[in-house]
């Protein structure tokens, strides 16, 4: 989950999880579905990064990317970033 504290950049938009949180409910509207083709997850430390890739429809189709760092913390796992990039 995201915190007040994660770093989000959305489509080359930077802000704090507290900002992403308030402005999500506006971007969930426009985006109607995704389709995701492929993902990754790669660990390392106490850290894992996690690739996404696939098709978002948004006035129609167009092709995204997303890169999360997520920390696990006892049995919390949180979103430390997260960007998200159409492509």
């Amino acid at each position: 989950f995201y915190t007040p504290d994660t770093r989000v950049i959305w489509n080359g938009a930077g802000m704090t999880g507290a900002q992403f949180l308030q402005a999500l409910p506006q971007l969930q509207a426009a985006l109607s579905g995704f389709d995701v083709t492929s993902y990754d997850v790669q660990p390392f430390g106490e850290l894992a990064m996690v690739s996404v890739s696939g098709t978002v429809r948004l006035n129609g189709k167009a092709q995204f990317v997303q890169y999360f760092v997520v920390k696990k913390t006892g049995s919390l796992t949180y979103i430390v970033s997260d960007c998200f990039r159409l492509v």
